[in-house]
């Protein structure tokens, strides 16, 4: 069914996304946990 297909695709996609945005939080508070250490971050 292409309906369901179209469906699955935006849901991978989204799930995608969001994987990313965690990631790259994740990513930004270590950052600023290093920042911070070092006094860079404010």
């Amino acid at each position: 069914d292409d309906e369901i297909n179209a469906i699955e695709n935006l849901v991978n996609e989204k799930i995608l996304k969001n994987l990313l945005v965690e990631k790259f939080n994740t990513t930004l508070n270590e950052a600023k946990k290093l920042g911070a250490r070092f006094g860079i971050f404010r």
